[in-house]
């Protein structure tokens, strides 16, 4: 396990420091009949661990368009409107955006579609030749690109879409993602490394009752460190997909630097 725990590691998407407060055994000098000797004593020390969130392998990536697919519809039984029905109700009641807008939102989300299954059906091949790996790369190029016109279009419609099908399902699908994706590991000089989940549970629902219950009870020390970073490392990677090592670091010590204000508030 700790050699295949190994490899996994060298395919992961970001990596976030903390560390746990235990009590370790530690040789201390103590004064025995007056004399000097060594002896056990357990003592409280910061231990370094290591959170990291792993690339997901074809299986998840899967098993993540799925839950995708059925929280959109589930949301649309339930009378959600998707974004391209919003966008049709402003639309023919002369809307916020303009009719070239509307049109042009569309057809980015048509896009957007086509490209996320002609992308996922290259990615899920075995073996791939030199023109699929090219056509692979241009694909991830090519949703990040829309990825981004479609945020810069929809910035003044933001609390209007969070409401619908399309939000819900993909703040599920990213929250699935973190759930499955999130590792601890205790942080040694060794080529042996123990993976453990972060979020213990046998499926989605357990593991969302991990989560939660760190949230709620606050007493999972390494849980706390990252509780807001963890949510926003992983939205970055599945909204954006190309993002480097530095764009991470980046969002982190801002998410950091915020908290540090909000401390003197909280004590």
């Amino acid at each position: 396990m700790a050699k295949g725990d190994s490899e996994r590691i060298k395919k992961q998407i970001y990596s976030i420091d903390v560390h746990k407060t235990e009590f370790v055994d530690r040789e201390v000098e103590i004064e025995e009949d007056g004399e000097k000797v060594l002896a056990t004593k357990k003592v409280k020390e910061e231990i370094p661990y290591t959170v990291t969130l792993l690339k997901p392998t074809r299986y998840q990536d899967e098993e993540a368009d799925l839950v995708y697919g059925i929280e959109k519809s589930r949301c649309v039984k339930a009378g959600v409107l998707t974004k391209n029905m919003l966008l049709n109700n402003y639309n023919n009641n002369g809307g916020m955006l303009s009719e070239d807008q509307s049109v042009q939102l569309q057809s980015l989300y048509a896009s957007q579609n086509k490209k996320r299954i002609d992308y996922l059906e290259l990615c899920s091949l075995d073996s791939k030749t030199q023109k699929q790996e090219e056509e692979i790369e241009k694909l991830s190029d090519d949703l990040t690109k829309i990825s981004r016109e479609i945020i810069d279009l929809e910035m003044g419609l933001h609390s209007l879409f969070d409401h619908t099908a399309d939000t819900m399902a993909q703040n599920k699908t990213i929250v699935w993602y973190m759930l499955n994706l999130a590792y601890v590991y205790r942080d040694e000089e060794s080529e042996e490394i123990d993976l453990l989940p972060l979020f213990p549970g046998e499926d989605f629902e357990e593991k969302r009752d991990s989560y939660y219950s760190m949230e709620e009870e606050g007493d999972n020390e390494i849980f706390n460190q990252i509780k807001k970073t963890l949510p926003a490392i992983t939205s970055l990677w599945f909204l954006s997909k190309k993002v480097s090592q530095e764009d991470f670091k980046k969002l982190e010590e801002t998410i950091k630097a915020e908290h540090a204000e909000e401390a003197p508030d909280e004590e």
